[in-house]
């Protein structure tokens, strides 16, 4: 910790969190890395599936790929911390030319990074339920919806709306170093801010689009499930195959809002945890921190599971793949024997 201290001269005061983790266990690093690879590989198995088997695209599908691309932006932003953090715990001197200066730089950067990721997947993560309801509610309108003319509004929507919230904080340079007092290994919102600014900045960053999130996909869900039994209208169809419909596979897009909430509860709970006791000296807090380390990170690969799993039409087509390309060994073994 006094090396952490040392770097940014930041004491504690008694307004702010009071728990600092400086020297992380070496598994909660090592879990949070290997969450991200997989679901950096998870992210680039949905991408090429959705680019190479023609059968499962749809408009659903593309607002899934925007989903995943938030994802592992989200990803970058983590390793970006956990590199950050590596430098400063170096024992072998090796970054010696890295000053606290070009650090807290990093941080900033990165604090803001994984600011803005998460709140673009929330803000997909919205659209995706609202479409699907549309289906249920208004197939023409939701085809409506699915026009190339409208995508320019998912875009300003999902990617541009959160950009200017997530400025806001940088603005007001709240983004830094918070010692990973509420996250894992990454910066988020700096310490040394009472507590009623630090709770009023997570929530205009991140947290209030969270919980925002919550709320609306669960009511689009109930709606779903409402419209479903008041119409006896399936809109999950086999008949209708186009691009403006949606696919039997694509039921598992109805549950991405309550995969969020169960991989970020344990961050969630952590938070309330430590604002109900601002000391920190809540049982179990690195096991929460393990847990929330991991799971953050972890969305992606949740995603390409639930995906892969669903859509059976991806093993289909990588088996008809597997299966030409021994017809063409066969053929070109023939052809040299003869």
């Amino acid at each position: 910790m006094d090396r952490f201290m040392d770097i940014y001269g930041l004491n504690t005061t008694s307004e702010s969190p009071l728990v600092f983790y400086p020297n992380l266990p070496d598994y909660i690093l090592y879990l949070t890395v290997v969450s991200c690879i997989l679901s950096l590989i998870g992210s680039l198995n949905i991408l090429l599936a959705y680019i190479y088997v023609p059968d499962i695209q749809n408009f659903a599908r593309k607002l899934f790929v925007y989903l995943t691309a938030a994802n592992s932006l989200d990803n970058f932003g983590v390793i970006i911390g956990l590199i950050r953090y590596f430098i400063i715990n170096d024992d072998t001197r090796a970054f010696v030319g890295w000053n606290s200066i070009k650090l807290l730089d990093i941080c900033v950067f990165q604090a803001l990074v994984t600011s803005y990721a998460p709140s673009v997947s929330f803000f997909w993560t919205t659209m995706i339920a609202f479409y699907i309801f549309m289906q249920v509610e208004s197939p023409k309108t939701a085809k409506a919806m699915s026009k190339n003319s409208c995508l320019l509004l998912y875009h300003v929507i999902g990617w541009g709306l959160p950009a200017i919230l997530c400025m806001v904080p940088l603005y007001y340079d709240v983004y830094g170093e918070n010692f990973s007092t509420y996250t894992g290994p990454w910066c988020w919102i700096r310490s040394g801010l009472t507590r009623k600014e630090t709770v009023t900045w997570m929530f205009v960053s991140v947290k209030g689009w969270e919980f925002f999130t919550y709320l609306v996909t669960a009511a689009v869900f109930m709606l779903i499930l409402w419209t479903r039994y008041k119409k006896k209208r399936n809109p999950f169809t086999v008949n209708d195959a186009s691009y403006n419909s949606l696919f039997p596979s694509d039921r598992f897009l109805m549950y991405t809002w309550l995969l969020l909430v169960l991989l970020r509860l344990p961050g969630n709970i952590r938070l309330a945890l430590l604002l109900n006791n601002p000391t920190g000296n809540y049982p179990g807090r690195t096991l929460l921190m393990t847990i929330q380390s991991t799971l953050d990170a972890s969305q992606a690969f949740t995603n390409f599971v639930c995906f892969f799993y669903f859509e059976k039409r991806i093993l289909a087509f990588l088996y008809r793949c597997r299966c030409k390309c021994r017809d063409k060994e066969k053929n070109y073994g023939t052809l040299m024997n003869a």
